[in-house]
């Protein structure tokens, strides 16, 4: 009897999630963890930079626009863009008129706050059938 493959195999949801608020990135991990991701923390650009450096791949990013203490999430997109990066990347604002800036440094998608699952469930839905 043949087994179906596609039941077997689930591709490996791995998720950089870069915001300096540690209440905020519990609630994102949790988020990736309903929907059977892997999800990593960064309080800052600069670590996000070093992990992708150190050749670190994730599928995704979420990123904060504002707030991070160094490097915000525009400078940090085109940072990542610069570096060759691929993960899609969805930008989170606080304003939605802030989100014009986000799509044109690069973000795949841009999401006001609060973040949900109910944002997120496409996005992962549509990671996932890469």
């Amino acid at each position: 009897m043949k087994k179906n493959m596609s039941l077997i195999y689930k591709k490996k949801l791995t998720v950089l999630i870069v915001d300096e608020d540690p209440y905020r990135c519990g609630d994102y991990m949790g988020i990736i963890q309903m929907a059977g991701g892997f999800a990593y923390m960064t309080r800052n650009a600069e670590e996000a930079v070093k992990l992708h450096r150190d050749g670190d791949y994730y599928n995704l990013i979420i990123m904060d626009m504002n707030d991070m203490s160094l490097i915000d999430g525009v400078p940090l997109i085109k940072k990542l863009g610069d570096m060759k990066v691929t993960s899609m990347i969805v930008g989170v604002t606080s304003h939605e008129d802030e989100n014009k800036a986000f799509m044109e440094a690069g973000v795949d998608h841009c999401l006001v706050k609060p973040l949900t699952f109910g944002k997120m469930d496409p996005i992962i839905n549509q990671l996932k059938s890469l």
